[in-house]
Order: structure tokens, then C-alpha cells, then sequence
């Protein structure tokens, strides 16, 4: 289309027509010789450098009419079909929006003091609260809305860290709130939220809220890959297994990264999923010599990311294990004791992005139900800027422990859920606005300068109580039982020399 428009103009000025030369005569005047050769003077030769030719033959292709496009524009169909949806409809009853009205309002502790006061000596209820008359009670001394408590600070504080420590339980504050907002009536996220930042080993791990630049997306539309990777905490290695679209992982706590081993596991995962009534077909994973052998299981094709260019995909998975696993691994726990329970919690922990479906509960559905899923999925790309709190002077904080250099480019040994932040809790003494800007501001700290990523603001109470956590028994990892690679024994050496 937009070969046809140029000639079309060069059609109308002429450029068609013999003689024309653009800027030195006009339309359709023939050229002399005399003026050729003054053109010819005027204009000198410049060196131009032959073009080196390739003599290799291209592939023929099948037919050329697969790749010809001619006005791509006229055939495109103005009327564009609405995607299909699938979506679940909640009913909610008139409770549970009370309920919800209720925990929105937020009420203080001061006003509960009065609430608790005035339905102990039959006084009139305060005004705020006439709304809910029909549903506020009092049992020994405890403050109920119809059947759900009212609980104190400190009480939602003990509920908050016993699912934070958990091995089968999530470990962020919106995914805690989900679970626990049915154990009181005044649970709001913003309470959850400030008691699970409290606990100073999250404040230890929080992550480095920088914006990430996503350049793509990893798109699958039912259960048919699988991706593999190894991962070290603390010199143990774990073999992480993932199917791509339901989010269904497997963690194996291996003693080595032998090729053989991880076959075992792949086959032994692969077995898994068939009793769900799907088949993996491909296995995505990175390019190195323990992965080399999964081409050779049989129906599986085989797919290497470049050299140096991570699957991101699998890396999240890995951090999902990591970052809750290293919380029990720096309290001396063995990974054999609690990785199960924590892989277990993950698999049925309802995804958003799924239409709220757990990981068992999409392998459990057909493919065409996978796919009316798949068809719903929304891709973001992150926000540039992350809303966070402002800093007075004053202010509590914990000072990023990570250079600036490895905060722009991160190295391959960065790991996100390690600790990052310092174990001391300082004071922010003085703040300053960069020159020449207008709302970027640096945080003084011990005669030392911050900009507001390197700090995370805490609030006074931090939480060191850590609880009883659920545990397994001990077991060893799993060993390769193929002991021919040829591992150098340095006692032989030792007898041979003492001879």
C-alpha cells in the first residue's frame, strides 16, 4: 500500500518522464548533452568499498505465495470478535457485606473500650456502632460480632506470626489476610499488614522494591511443559521441577547434580502428572551438562534457553521454595523436615492469576477447561514507581545491606530472599532534597547518606517472638547410586608415595 502511494506521487511530479532530474529542471524538459556533461563535472567520484556477496544458498522455501503481503490493510476484518470469559460469580449475603463494612470502617481500640463499656452496663451504644446494634454482643468480657470475635492487637499480633512461621501457610501479608480473615470480625488488611511487618525476620527479607523491567511474556495454554532447575541454600541442593501453567512444583532434596539423578526425578515427576490425566511433552531448562540426558526420555522434547539467559519463569518458583525454606534453614532446620509442608502449602495455594484456582485444582480439570482459563489471563507489565511511605525525620529504619552497583545490575549469585537488610534498627536524623530536583530527597543515618530504596521504614514494635513450628522427621537427601564418573581419591596418592 505504501508502494502504490509513492508512485503515485512520483506519477504527478513527473519523475516518471525521460529527462527528469529533481532540483535542476523542470517537469518533463529533456536533458542536453552540454548540461550532462557539466552535471558530470560538477560531481565527484567518491571510493565506494565493494559489497562482499555470500555465495551460500539459501533454503528454497515451499511456496511464495506464503509470504507475499499486498494491501495487508483491505483484508483485515473491521468487526474483531470479543475474547471469551470465564470468570466466577460470587454471592455474598447481607452478613458478610456487614461484616466487610464493619472491617472497613476500622475501628480503634479506644472505640472498642467504649463499645465493650457500654454493652457491659445496658448504656446506649454509641452512634457508631447503631448500625451494627442487631449484631454486637458481649461474652465473658469478650467482644463478639454475631458469631466472630473482636480481638485485641496483641491477639491478632499472635495470629499473624503463627501463620508467618507456618510451614504450610503463605508468607506475604494479602495472602495471610486471605487466610485468617474468617478467625475475627475486625481483621482488616491494614492491621494484618502491620503486624506481619513487625516480625523482624520479615523485615530481614524484604525484597528491594525497584521497578523490574519484564520484556516478555511466558505464555502456556494447558499442561504440557515441564521446566527444571537446581538451586543452593547453604551448600544443600534441591532439584525444582515445575509445570508451566498450573504452577504445580516438586522440590527434591538431592545430594548431587549427577545427569542420571535428575532423570530419576524428571521420570518420577513426569509419573505425577500422568495420574492427573495430563502428559508433559517438553522440558524447558538451561544448557548445562546435568541436563543434557532429558532428551533422551522417551516423548519428551528437550528445549535449552541460550547460554547466560535464565528461565524466569522457573527462577520465580525456585525464590517462591528459597525464600520461605531459608526462613527455617537459618534457625537450624533440616530441609527435610519441613520442605514437604512448605511445597504442600504451595500446590494448594489459590492463584490469582487462575481465576482463583489452586495448582491441584487446575490439574485436576480437562484441557478444554484449562484453555477457557488460559483465554482470561491478563499479562501486566509492573509499575514503574512503587508507592511507598514517607520518611521523617525521626523514623525507624533498617538500611539496605546490598552495594548500589549490585542494586542497578544484579549479580548471578544475588538471591532475593536472602537477608539484605541490617540486623540494627537506626533512626533517621536529617533529610535533604537533592539539588536540581524537586521531590528527591536523601536520608542522613549515622553522618551517612541513603536514597529512600536503601531504607525500609519499621514500626517501633518489631516482633522477635518466634513460636513452635511444625516439623518432619529427619531423613537424608537422595543419593545417585551410579558411582562411575571417575572422582579422584586423594588417599590412594598418599599410600602410593608412603610405599
Amino acid at each position: 500500500m505504501i508502494n502504490s502511494f509513492r508512485e503515485w506521487i512520483l506519477d504527478i511530479v513527473g519523475a516518471y518522464e525521460p529527462g527528469y532530474v529533481k532540483g535542476k529542471l523542470n517537469k518533463g524538459t529533456k536533458i542536453t548533452q552540454k548540461t550532462l556533461s557539466k552535471l558530470k563535472k560538477e560531481s565527484k567520484a567518491e571510493k565506494i568499498e565493494k559489497i562482499k556477496i555470500s555465495k551460500t544458498k539459501l533454503k528454497e522455501r515451499e511456496s511464495d505465495d506464503e509470504y507475499e503481503i499486498d494491501n495487508i490493510m483491505m483484508k483485515i476484518d473491521p468487526i474483531i470478535p470479543q475474547p471469551k470469559k470465564y470468570r466466577i460469580f460470587k454471592v455474598i449475603s447481607e452478613e458478610q457485606k456487614l461484616v466487610q463494612h464493619f472491617r472497613f470502617i476500622n475501628y480503634s481500640q479506644e472505640s472498642m473500650d467504649l463499645l465493650r463499656n457500654s454493652l457491659k452496663n445496658n448504656l446506649q451504644l454509641p452512634d457508631k456502632f447503631e448500625r451494627f446494634k442487631a449484631y454486637l454482643n458481649l461474652k465473658n468480657g469478650r467482644l463478639y460480632f454475631k458469631d466472630l470475635p473482636i480481638l485485641r492487637q496483641p491477639e491478632i499480633q499472635k495470629i499473624c506470626r503463627e501463620a508467618y512461621f507456618n510451614p504450610e501457610e503463605p508468607i506475604g501479608c494479602d495472602q495471610i489476610y486471605k487466610l485468617i480473615q474468617h478467625k475475627a470480625a475486625n481483621l482488616s488488611r491494614s492491621k494484618v499488614r502491620k503486624a506481619i511487618q513487625s516480625i523482624e525476620q520479615y523485615q530481614l527479607r524484604r525484597e528491594i522494591r525497584r521497578p523490574k523491567e519484564v520484556m516478555s511474556n511466558f505464555k502456556v495454554f494447558s499442561t504440557n511443559t515441564a521446566m527444571v532447575d537446581m538451586f543452593f541454600i547453604n551448600n544443600f541442593k534441591f532439584l525444582n521441577i515445575a509445570e508451566a501453567f498450573s504452577g504445580y512444583i516438586k522440590v527434591y532434596f538431592v545430594n548431587s547434580g549427577h545427569a542420571d539423578l535428575i532423570n530419576e526425578c524428571m521420570i518420577d515427576f513426569i509419573k505425577e502428572i500422568k495420574s492427573y490425566h495430563h502428559t508433559i511433552t517438553r522440558v524447558l531448562s538451561d544448557p548445562g551438562s546435568e541436563n543434557k540426558k532429558l532428551k533422551n526420555i522417551p516423548g519428551i522434547t528437550s528445549i535449552f534457553t541460550e547460554t547466560a539467559q535464565p528461565l524466569h519463569l522457573i527462577e520465580y518458583y525456585n525464590s517462591l521454595v528459597a525464600r520461605r525454606l531459608m526462613l527455617y534453614l537459618d534457625l537450624n532446620f533440616d530441609p527435610s523436615e519441613v520442605l514437604p509442608l512448605i511445597i504442600t502449602g504451595i500446590n494448594n495455594r489459590k492463584r490469582r492469576r487462575r481465576n482463583d484456582f489452586s495448582p491441584i485444582e487446575i490439574l485436576n480439570m480437562s484441557i478444554q477447561d484449562q484453555k477457557r482459563i488460559a483465554q482470561d489471563i491478563v499479562y501486566k507489565v509492573p509499575e514503574q514507581f512503587y508507592n511507598m511511605k514517607k520518611i521523617h525525620k525521626g523514623s525507624f529504619v533498617r538500611i539496605l545491606m546490598v552495594s548500589r552497583k549490585s542494586q542497578r545490575v544484579r549479580s548471578m549469585s544475588y538471591k532475593g530472599y536472602r537477608k539484605k537488610f541490617s540486623p540494627d534498627v537506626y533512626q533517621v536524623s536529617r533529610i535533604k532534597r537533592i539539588p536540581g530536583t524537586i521531590n528527591v530527597f536523601k536520608y542522613v543515618v549515622n553522618s551517612k547518606e541513603y536514597f529512600r530504596n536503601e531504607l525500609l521504614l519499621i514500626p517501633e514494635y518489631i516482633d522477635k517472638i518466634i513460636p513452635q513450628i511444625q516439623k518432619l522427621p529427619r531423613k537424608e537427601p537422595l543419593f545417585d547410586l551410579n558411582d562411575d564418573d571417575g572422582i579422584y581419591v586423594p588417599s590412594d596418592m598418599e599410600e602410593s608415595e608412603s610405599d
